[in-house]
C-alpha cells in the first residue's frame, strides 16, 4: 500500500544503526546499509518531490508552466501518493493532461474506506464520463458521492447541476441549484447557477440582475457567467453587448472539462456579427436554455438580414440590472467553477515539509 511504502527505508535505517552498536559489524558494511536506506528513502519519496513542484506552480497560476506541472504530477502518481493527494493530482490531470490516466487512478480511491476521500475522487471521476458524454454514469458517481460525504465539497453541486442542465432535467436541475445556495451561497459558479434557473423561468430581469452582482464583485476566471450575461443582453437586443461579453468569455482560462470551449465561444461571437445569422441564433439560443446554458450549443441557420448590429429593433428595453432587487450576497472569487483545488491547511503544512 502507498502509505507504507517507505517502511523498508525505515526498517534498514533501523538495522544500520542497530548494528553500529555491534563492533565486531565491519564499518563498510553498516556504512552500505545506510546508503541503501538513504537511497531508498528518497526514492520512496519522490511523489513528495513531484508533487510539491507542481503544486508551487498550480498555486502561482502561471498557465504559461500548467504543462510542466502536468507533467510533474503524471510522475508523482507513477511513483505512488497518498489517496487525498492522488485525487488532487487526477483533478489536476484531467483539467490539463491526461483523462485516461487520470480516470485509471481515480478508479480505485473511488473504494477508499475514509468515505470523504472515496466521495473527492467520484466527483472528480464524473468529469471524466462528463467530457466523454456518458451524462447517465456521471450523474451517479456524484448522487453516489453524496452518500460519501461529498456534500461537504461545492464542486459536487457545480458539477451535478451542468450534468442536469445538459440532460435536460430541469427538475433535479433546480432541487440541485436550491441545495446548492443554501450551502454556499457565496460561490460564483454556484451564482451563476441560479441565474440559469432564473432564465429558464423567463426571468431575464433577474437573471441579468445576478450575473450583475458577481460581475460587481469579481471578476470570475471561467467562461460560463459572461456567456450567460451574453445571452441576457441578447434577450434584449442588446447585440453589441452581447459580443462585449462573450471577448470576455474567450479571454479566460480553459480545461479539457470547461464547459465551453472556446472555438464554440468564438462561432457565438461570429454569429453575432453576420447579419443572417443574428436573430436565427438568439432563437436557438432560447429555444433551448437547458442546452445553451450547459455548453451544448444548439444549430442555427441563416435568417432575414439584420441591419442594425447594435441594439437590435422590436426587443424589450433592458432593465437596470444593477437596479434590480435580490437577496444580498458576499460573493468571493474563490473558485474556477470546473473542480476546486484549492489547497487546505494542512495540505499547506504538507508541503512546506516538503518542499526542494
Amino acid at each position: 500500500m502507498r502509505k507504507y511504502k517507505q517502511v523498508p527505508a525505515i526498517v534498514l535505517l533501523l538495522i544500520g544503526f542497530g548494528l553500529s552498536m555491534i563492533e565486531a559489524v565491519p564499518r563498510s558494511l553498516i556504512l552500505a546499509i545506510l546508503i541503501a536506506a538513504v537511497v531508498l528513502l528518497c526514492f520512496s519519496s519522490r511523489s513528495s518531490y513531484y508533487f510539491s513542484k507542481a503544486s508551487k506552480i498550480i498555486r502561482a497560476k502561471d498557465v504559461s508552466r500548467f504543462p510542466e506541472a502536468v507533467g510533474y504530477l503524471d510522475k508523482a502518481i507513477n511513483a505512488g501518493m497518498p489517496d487525498n493527494y492522488l485525487v488532487i493530482a487526477a483533478s489536476i490531470l484531467m483539467q490539463y493532461g491526461d483523462q485516461e490516466k487520470a480516470k485509471n487512478a481515480l478508479i480505485p480511491v473511488t473504494s477508499s474506506r475514509k468515505k470523504d476521500i472515496a466521495g473527492l475522487a467520484k466527483i472528480t471521476l464524473s468529469m471524466y464520463y462528463f467530457a466523454n458524454g456518458d451524462l447517465d454514469e456521471a450523474i451517479r458517481l456524484c448522487e453516489s458521492a453524496k452518500e460519501d460525504d461529498g456534500s461537504t465539497d461545492r464542486n459536487l453541486y457545480v458539477n451535478l447541476g451542468v450534468y442536469y442542465l445538459r440532460q435536460g432535467d430541469r427538475k433535479n436541475f433546480r432541487k440541485n441549484v436550491k441545495e446548492a445556495v443554501s450551502r454556499y451561497p457565496s460561490s460564483p459558479a454556484v451564482i451563476d447557477s441560479q441565474s440559469i434557473v432564473h432564465m429558464l423561468d423567463g426571468r431575464w430581469d433577474l437573471a441579468g440582475a445576478t450575473l450583475f452582482a458577481i460581475f460587481d464583485t469579481v471578476t470570475p476566471s471561467f467562461a460560463d457567467p459572461y456567456v450567460h450575461m451574453a445571452f441576457v443582453h441578447m434577450h434584449y437586443g442588446e447585440i453589441e453587448k452581447a459580443r462585449q461579453e462573450l471577448e470576455k468569455a474567450g479571454s479566460t482560462l480553459f480545461t479539457n472539462i470547461s464547459v465551453y470551449q472556446p472555438d464554440e465561444i468564438e462561432k457565438m461571437r461570429k454569429a453575432l456579427e453576420t447579419g443572417d445569422e443574428i436573430l436565427p441564433f438568439i432563437n436557438a439560443v432560447e429555444s433551448d436554455i437547458c442546452a445553451s446554458s450547459s455548453g451544448l450549443m444548439p444549430e442555427w441557420g441563416k435568417g432575414e438580414p439584420t441591419e442594425e448590429r447594435t441594439l437590435l429593433p422590436g426587443f424589450p428595453a433592458e432593465p437596470d440590472f444593477k437596479k434590480e432587487v435580490l437577496p444580498e450576497k458576499d460573493i468571493v472569487d474563490d473558485e474556477d467553477g470546473d473542480i476546486n483545488t484549492d489547497l487546505t491547511d494542512e495540505d499547506e503544512r504538507w508541503l512546506e515539509k516538503h518542499q526542494d
